[in-house]
């Protein structure tokens, strides 16, 4: 019943949802958001970005660790969009947090939704100027992005699948996986989560570094 509600609520009045339900992750220091020179990331929708207890090692919350111990010059500040809501409060709700937030990049881990769909999410993304990452699950090929959404520039693709392949031949998968839910999805444990954001981050500091550039 509270997820029909919050459904029904984010497409009846989407700047009601959105003062309903701030962002997920911890709340970043308000002086980092008003610095000039923050470099702000939002990620969107995926489930494993929920911070986690007691310690959060979300694999959003140690990118924004590991992108702030490399470039101190830099503030980076991560924020999520609500983890794991569907493509209809995500559709909804996008413009908002764009406005909101003006990010400098924005990543998504979500595979699962409609290519013709994702491709109207990258879109609303580019029309801001913003350049768009897409983080592929280790267990599914970075190709099937690519050959799904004719992708264009300013879309940045980052295959998981080499990382884990490796820390998987020298390690044990619990270390980095956690048993299979009911409907067959893995979440990461925090070793797992490293890796995702350590790919991340090496990514992210190219696009950032393509930016300034540019």
């Amino acid at each position: 019943m509270r997820k029909v509600f919050g459904i029904l609520l984010a497409l009846l009045s989407p700047e009601l949802f959105l003062w309903a339900n701030p962002i997920a992750a911890p709340a970043p220091n308000p002086g980092d958001l008003n610095k000039a020179d923050t470099y702000r990331i939002l990620c969107l929708r995926e489930v494993t970005i929920v911070p986690t207890i007691p310690v959060d090692h979300s694999w959003a919350r140690q990118l924004e660790e590991i992108l702030n111990e490399g470039d101190p010059r830099t503030p980076f500040v991560v924020l999520n969009h609500l983890p794991g809501a569907g493509t209809e409060i995500l559709e909804s709700t996008l413009p908002l947090y764009l406005d909101r937030f003006d990010p400098d990049l924005v990543i998504g881990m979500m595979s699962g939704v409609a290519p013709a769909r994702l491709r109207r999410i990258i879109d609303a993304v580019r029309a801001r100027g913003a350049p768009v990452m897409l983080l592929q699950y280790p267990w599914l090929e970075a190709r099937s992005l690519r050959e799904g959404l004719s992708l264009s520039t300013g879309v940045t693709i980052v295959d998981n699948a080499e990382s884990f392949d490796k820390a998987l031949a020298n390690g044990k998968q619990e270390d980095y996986l956690h048993a299979p839910s009911s409907g067959g999805f893995r979440h990461f444990t925090a070793k797992g989560d490293r890796l995702i954001a350590e790919n991340a981050a090496d990514a992210g500091l190219l696009v950032a570094v393509s930016d300034a550039a540019g």
